[in-house]
């Protein structure tokens, strides 16, 4: 056990798009560190969770107050308070969230329709995934054919994605989704954006069962979209789109960095990887053609 506690797991922070996040100290040679050791745990904290494959029930120490850490395990529970930052004259507020984990034995799936189901009273099929990325499967919405619904799933990487990796994950979406509608309120009324945003529509209960609900993009279908196999100087709307989000890019760079202790990178066209602050996806997938010529940011 004393092995297992001491032991440096090596986890990469995965999104939709080919996309990693890594210590910003890990250079060539480096390994990366635990990603538990980015919740800004106390350094005699000796506790560290398994991946989901070999989980095992994590709790305080005696004498401990869990309100003392950023983040503790609580069964299957993950705990991780809020702060508020100021990076670059931007105000950035990270939301605390209590993170349901996925007992082993069931799948994300299963507990997505179950928890859905016993709120909406009636009983919800997810079916088939129209999609699936790094950390998440996509299913339309069985109610509604204007919203998807995205599932976090840790057995898509069992070998990455811990219960405190998903738990970040859903915290920095949902930080960055406020922040963006923020940016987004102060469009001007009437004229036509760079870019529009597919709203996140979870309540407070379903972010924390890693259940996300999204308006669905109006985007052609994929084998014509033009975004798919876009190059930097190619679509003029997308360049503008993303020139306009430079700073913010920016922004989420350093938050990155002082708040997760981490750096989010793409996949490049020449295949190397790049640092970014919002995931754009692989080729700009993140930002496809709506129906009426303006790019639709659907993940970040």
């Amino acid at each position: 056990m004393s092995l297992f506690r001491g032991a440096v797991l090596i986890l990469a922070f995965v999104l939709m798009g080919e996309v990693s996040l890594t210590p910003a100290w890990a250079g060539s040679g480096c390994l990366a560190k635990n990603f538990d050791d980015l919740l800004n745990r106390p350094a005699h904290l000796e506790e560290r969770e398994a991946p989901i494959s070999a989980r095992t029930v994590v709790t305080p120490k005696v004498g401990r107050d869990p309100a003392s850490f950023p983040a503790f395990s609580e069964g299957r529970r993950m705990y991780l308070a809020g702060q508020s930052v100021t990076v670059r004259g931007a105000e950035v507020v990270i939301p605390e969230l209590t993170y349901h984990a996925i007992p082993i034995g069931k799948s994300a799936q299963e507990m997505a329709e179950a928890f859905l189901s016993r709120k909406l009273g009636r009983s919800i099929h997810l079916g088939k995934p129209i999609g699936k990325g790094g950390t998440r499967l996509v299913f339309q919405h069985p109610l509604d054919a204007g919203q998807v619904i995205k599932v976090y799933d840790p057995t898509l990487a069992p070998e990455r994605l811990s219960d405190s990796t998903v738990a970040k994950l859903i915290q920095r979406e949902r930080a960055l989704q406020l922040y963006l509608q923020e940016l987004v309120s102060k469009f001007p009324v009437g004229a036509k954006p760079p870019f529009r945003l597919k709203h996140i529509l979870s309540t407070k209960e379903e972010w924390e069962q890693g259940i996300i609900i999204q308006e669905k993009s109006s985007a052609v279908p994929e084998p014509e979209l033009p975004s798919i196999k876009y190059k930097v100087g190619t679509h003029p709307l997308l360049d503008s789109a993303w020139k306009f989000l430079e700073k913010h890019d920016a922004v989420w760079k350093e938050v990155n960095i002082r708040v997760f202790n981490s750096e989010l990178s793409i996949k490049g066209q020449n295949g190397q990887r790049r640092v970014v602050g919002i995931d754009r996806g692989s080729n700009f997938s993140n930002s496809p053609i709506g129906n009426d010529g303006v790019p639709e940011l659907i993940d970040w």
